[in-house]
């Protein structure tokens, strides 16, 4: 009987050593859960003790992987563990970022971004903001967090300026509209950041610029490549405008007339347009007093206003 026992003592703790969980060694062995513990403690192995250590290795491991960029589903397939229990296991440890659907999406498809690139509103962060409150489209929450712009196939170019600085690897695609392409991503960040700086899903309540933005005249230039317009006709002596709601168009020439003198005058309504669109144009040297402003020496704008614009600094007027 004593030797029966320790042969199958010995049976226990081998099939422990490859691998065997306390279950599968209860009924291979047909012993109690109770008893393979205890044949265990007599090899020295305090069975729960171990498997605390073990699920802690695993733990820091998945954290780590999770970290690095791997996806909940990666970790699933290769540690054999449901969504529910990784999601309480990640949302528990206190220095681990649990990341929402649309980030999630953006390594689901191999392609990364930049999401804290509107934390400080730098020269360059304001440009891009001004461009995107001109033509960008800001999707409603739960909806991907996307953010879109779309320029003409001509400044397809500015548009890869654009993905550099946001510090994407997303693909520029053709737009809905008619030689236009344009950019998408998704950053729940990012959409948030640019909601506290005003920016709507709803693209008529984009009517008050902040405050933080408005006093910005890198704000106001990527405004002007997006919704206005610089002109340098053989005979014009130059001209600058801007249209949009009749309050950002307020802000705009409230902002020209404090940073570079030139008087006030009220913006005009768009009639072509089935929207409430207001706009404000300047000429001759008040043109070139703006394009000396907006464009002299500036980090970053559209190339055709831009090449325009110096074209518009070196007239000279009476």
């Amino acid at each position: 009987m004593y030797k029966k026992s320790e042969e199958k003592s010995q049976w226990i703790l081998n099939l422990y050593n490859e691998g065997g969980n306390l279950f599968n060694i209860a009924k291979i062995t047909t012993s109690s859960r109770e008893t393979v513990k205890k044949v265990l403690l007599k090899f020295g192995i305090d069975y729960h003790k171990v498997e605390a250590e073990k699920l802690e290795q695993r733990n820091k491991e998945i954290v780590e992987h999770y970290k690095n960029g791997k996806s909940q589903l990666w970790i699933e397939d290769n540690y054999k563990i449901t969504r529910k229990t990784l999601r309480g296991l990640l949302k528990s440890i206190e220095d681990v970022h649990y990341r929402e659907k649309s980030e999630a999406l953006i390594l689901g498809h191999g392609t990364t971004i930049n999401h804290n690139c509107f934390d400080e509103l730098t020269p360059e962060a304001c440009y891009w903001l001004g461009l995107l409150w001109a033509d960008g489209h800001h999707q409603k929450p739960g909806n991907q967090y996307g953010i879109e712009l779309c320029l003409h196939n001509d400044d397809k170019e500015h548009l890869i300026k654009c993905l550099t600085f946001l510090g994407s690897s997303r693909q520029i695609k053709p737009c809905g509209e008619k030689n236009c392409s344009r950019l998408r991503i998704n950053s729940e960040i990012i959409h948030s950041r640019m909601k506290e700086l005003n920016f709507h899903n709803r693209k008529s309540n984009w009517n008050f610029p902040h405050v933080d933005l408005k006093e910005s005249k890198d704000f106001w230039r990527g405004c002007i490549d997006g919704d206005g317009g610089v002109y340098n006709y053989k005979n014009c002596n130059g001209s600058i405008f801007f249209c949009g709601h009749i309050e950002t168009v307020v802000e705009f020439i409230r902002h020209c007339s404090k940073y570079v003198g030139i008087k006030e005058k009220l913006p005009s309504e768009c009639k072509s347009s089935n929207y409430s669109i207001h706009q404000v144009h300047y000429y001759g040297s008040d043109a070139q007093k703006l394009a000396e402003y907006f464009y002299k020496d500036c980090i970053i704008s559209l190339d055709r206003k831009q090449e325009k614009a110096n074209n518009i600094m070196l007239k000279e007027f009476q």
